[in-house]
């Protein structure tokens, strides 16, 4: 033991002799820091990458739930000839298909976990709304705190029947 305490000694001597200061090992102080820098800069870059991916798949499943929500019709009016008409009732009947329980079935089927919104707005009877809101679990940033992002979707279908003319109406 008395050995090394004599070897520190003596090379604590030679760099005081020497004049003293050095800079070793700073590098390794800037080289740390700038590691947690660039993991911190790439954890956004993949993390912003997911979060768009996410929102765009978001907006994907609504559009496809609004979709689905326009395939049920009004069965009782298209049979007597009186309309084709998306089949939309203020109140849920309990047990009956209809365009919001479809449009919910469809982002369930889809795994998408998220209570949706579906309307049918009152003036356009041919028209499924769906949004919902979900979340989008970080990969890298949450090593920072940043656990996860709210992401909304949205989309919205309209039933169209009959041919249609260039200028959008029905012959």
């Amino acid at each position: 033991m008395s050995s090394r305490i004599t070897r520190a000694r003596s090379a604590l001597r030679r760099r005081i002799e020497r004049g003293g200061s050095s800079d070793r090992g700073t590098l390794s102080v800037f080289v740390a820091l700038a590691m947690v820098g660039m993991i911190a800069l790439i954890g956004i870059v993949i993390d912003a990458g997911g979060l768009l991916d996410a929102t765009v798949a978001a907006d994907e499943y609504a559009n496809e739930a609004a979709r689905a929500g326009t395939q049920v019709i009004n069965v009782d009016d298209a049979m007597t000839g009186k309309s084709i008409t998306v089949y939309c009732p203020s109140t849920q009947p309990r047990g009956t298909l209809t365009a919001q329980s479809e449009a919910a079935s469809f982002l369930k089927s889809a795994g998408v976990a998220a209570t949706a919104h579906v309307t049918c707005p009152a003036d356009q009877p041919n028209t499924v709304d769906v949004s919902f809101s979900t979340q989008y679990h970080t990969m890298l940033l949450s090593i920072f705190g940043i656990d996860s992002f709210t992401i909304n979707g949205s989309g919205t279908a309209t039933l169209v029947t009959g041919r249609q003319t260039p200028n959008g109406g029905q012959q």
